[in-house]
């Protein structure tokens, strides 16, 4: 499928085929960032994704400082979805205690930029990370502990307005009825 090289690239990557090993990777409590490289075994899009994933896992230095993972999602569909997996490919960023820094869909064209997109990771600890339109990764600040709560608050209560019209409106139009 890979072609002549793919037993030389295959040490490159550490394959992940159960959830529990995912687990357990994402538990390791390790100075190297996670690039976690999601795909399925019927997708085109990540085939060409991954041969580019290659070529900058080749780099010896860069291997010191980030660890690769292949995950096959054919085989963990509900974790994959907890991951925020929608649509392939899918790469995301790990690190130790911070867990997940950002993931995101993308394309060959996008993923040309990984090795910047890696050193923008390695650069910026304790950031998370978006991909912009173009397919470089931008840092940001994480979200404070008020402002989750805060909208986690407003989630509520747009959750308890909802229900409040929906009971309104049903009853109007089921309920009170006089023949």
């Amino acid at each position: 499928m890979w072609g002549a090289g793919w037993l030389r690239i295959a040490e490159l990557w550490e394959e992940v085929s159960s959830e529990q090993e995912f687990e357990a990777l994402l538990n390791q409590q390790s100075d190297k960032l996670l690039l976690v490289d999601f795909w399925g075994k019927t997708c085109k899009g990540c085939e060409a994704v991954y041969l580019q994933l290659c070529r900058v896992a080749d780099d010896q230095a860069l291997r010191k400082k980030v660890k690769f993972v292949k995950v096959c999602v054919d085989g963990m569909v509900d974790r994959t979805k907890a991951e925020g997996v929608r649509a392939l490919p899918y790469v995301a960023f790990y690190r130790g205690e911070q867990g997940k820094l950002g993931g995101s869909t993308t394309n060959p064209t996008q993923a040309k930029h990984f090795r910047k997109n890696i050193q923008t990771v390695l650069d910026n600890p304790g950031k998370i990370f978006n991909q912009d339109p173009n397919g470089f990764w931008v840092a940001r600040d994480p979200p404070t502990k008020e402002a989750t709560e805060l909208k986690a608050q407003q989630l509520a209560k747009m959750e308890e307005q909802t229900k409040q019209m929906r009971k309104h409106l049903l009853g109007e139009y089921f309920g009170d009825v006089k023949r």
